[in-house]
C-alpha cells in the first residue's frame, strides 16, 4: 500500500493520463490493447527510451511559443495505433481479436513500433500529428514512414559530397526529392498531387538505371538538360545546337522536338533503336529498352513498373480528389516510390561506401518486410474488401 502522499498523487496523474490517451486515440483502438503494447515497450525500453526524443523546454522553446506539451507515452501510442492499423487492413473484426490476444503478435507489434522509434530522427518530421487535409490517416503506416527515412539518408549522404564525386549525383538529389515530396503530399492527404510527383520520380529513376549500365552517355543526357533549361526557362527557343541534332536524329519518324528535347539523348546508346521499335524517346521506350538489357528474372518487375508508370499518367491527367477508397492510393503510391527509393538508396550507399542501416536498424530487411505485407494487402483488394475496411475504420 503506497502511504507516501507524492507517490500517491504521482499514481493519481498516470492514471488519468492513461485514461487521456485512451480517449486521444478511442475509434482507433482498443483500450486494454494500447495500454497493454504500451506497457510491454516500457518494460523493454525502460529509460533509454528518452533519447529517441526530444522534449526539453528551453528558452528557445519557450521564446518561440509552443503549440502544445508532448509526452513520451503520447508519441510512443502515436506509433502503436498507426502499426498496429497497417496490420489490421483488410482483416475482420474477428481477425483483429484473435490478433490481439496473441503473445506472439503483441510482442512482435511491440518490438516494431520500438524500431519505428529508433527511426525517429529521420523519419520524424513525416509522422506529422494531423494531416493538412482531412480525411484518410495513414500515420506511421510503415512503408512509407521507411521511405521517408531512406530518403532523408540519401539527403544527409549526399549534403557530404561534392556535386562532382559522382556524375549521377544530381539524379541522385533529384529522385530523392521528389520522393520526399509525394511522401508528404501522402500524408496531408493530397493524393491527386501525389501521382504527378511519382510520375517523375519513375521517369528519373529509369534514366538513372540506364545510365548506370552506359556511363559513356552519362555527359550527353546531361547535355539536353542543359538544352532543355536553355528552352524553358531562359532563351525560349530551342538552342542551334540541339536543332542541328534533332534534324540529324536518328528515328526520323519521330517528329515532336519537345520529346526529342527529353529523350533525344538515347541515341547515343548502342543498340537502343534495334531494340526499341515504337516510341523511342519516351520514358515507356527506356523501360523497354532495360527489360531487354536485365535478366529475365526481372521481367515481372519491369511490367509492373510500366503498368504502374501509365496509371500514374491517367491520374496526373484526372481527379481523384474525393475518392472512394483512399487507401488505393496509400498502396499504390507507397509501392511506386518502394521501387524508385530502395532501390536508389543501395545505389548511393554503394557509391559512397556508405552503411546501409540506419541509427542500428537494418532498413534493407525493414523495407522488404513492410513492402511484402503493403503488396499482400494490395493483391487482396477489391470493392468488397474496401467496403469492410471501411466499415470497421470509418474516416477521421
Amino acid at each position: 500500500m503506497i502511504n507516501n502522499p507524492l507517490m500517491q498523487s504521482f499514481e493519481a496523474m498516470k492514471r488519468e493520463s492513461d485514461k487521456a490517451l485512451c480517449h486521444l486515440f478511442a475509434g482507433r483502438i482498443k483500450a486494454n490493447f494500447l495500454m497493454k503494447i504500451l506497457r510491454r515497450i516500457q518494460e523493454l525500453v525502460g529509460a533509454n527510451i528518452q533519447k529517441y526524443f526530444d522534449f526539453r523546454l528551453t528558452a528557445e522553446k519557450i521564446a518561440s511559443g509552443m503549440d502544445d506539451v508532448q509526452t513520451i507515452d503520447y508519441e510512443v501510442c502515436r506509433y502503436i495505433v498507426g502499426t498496429h492499423r497497417s496490420n489490421l487492413v483488410f482483416l475482420t473484426e474477428a481477425e483483429r481479436v484473435a490478433k490481439e490476444k496473441d503473445d506472439a503478435y503483441c510482442e512482435q507489434l511491440a518490438n516494431d513500433v520500438i524500431t519505428n522509434i529508433k527511426l525517429r530522427y529521420h523519419a520524424g518530421s513525416f509522422f506529422r500529428k494531423m494531416p493538412i487535409m482531412c480525411g484518410e490517416s495513414f500515420i506511421c503506416f510503415p512503408l512509407p514512414y521507411d521511405l521517408f527515412a531512406i530518403s532523408i539518408r540519401i539527403n544527409e549522404i549526399l549534403s557530404r559530397q561534392n556535386s562532382k564525386s559522382n556524375p549521377l549525383y544530381p539524379l541522385f538529389v533529384q529522385i530523392s526529392n521528389k520522393g520526399l515530396a509525394a511522401l508528404s503530399m501522402l500524408e496531408d492527404n493530397f493524393l491527386d498531387n501525389a501521382y504527378p510527383i511519382c510520375r517523375g520520380a519513375m521517369e528519373l529513376y529509369s534514366k538513372m538505371l540506364l545510365l548506370l549500365n552506359e556511363p559513356t552517355v552519362v555527359q550527353k543526357y546531361f547535355k539536353f538538360v542543359e538544352y532543355e533549361v536553355r528552352q524553358s526557362c531562359c532563351e525560349q527557343t530551342y538552342p542551334e545546337e540541339f536543332n542541328t541534332l534533332f534534324d540529324n536524329r536518328i528515328k526520323k519518324s519521330e517528329y515532336i522536338k519537345a520529346e526529342y528535347l527529353h529523350f533525344g539523348w538515347l541515341d547515343n546508346v548502342a543498340d537502343y533503336h534495334k531494340i526499341v521499335r515504337q516510341k523511342p524517346y519516351s520514358i515507356n521506350g527506356i523501360i523497354t529498352y532495360l527489360r531487354s538489357r536485365y535478366e529475365e528474372a526481372d521481367a515481372p518487375f519491369f511490367d509492373h513498373f510500366e503498368q504502374l508508370f501509365k496509371m500514374c499518367h491517367g491520374y496526373t491527367h484526372g481527379s481523384i480528389n474525393n475518392s472512394k477508397y483512399p487507401l488505393l492510393h496509400y498502396f499504390e503510391i507507397s509501392i511506386m516510390l518502394y521501387y524508385v527509393l530502395s532501390h536508389t538508396y543501395k545505389i548511393v550507399c554503394e557509391c559512397y561506401n556508405e552503411t546501409l542501416n540506419i541509427d542500428d536498424v537494418d532498413i534493407v530487411a525493414k523495407l522488404e518486410r513492410d513492402f511484402e505485407q503493403i503488396s499482400n494487402q494490395y493483391n487482396r483488394r477489391n470493392t468488397e474488401s474496401f467496403e469492410a475496411y471501411y466499415k470497421l475504420n470509418p474516416r477521421i
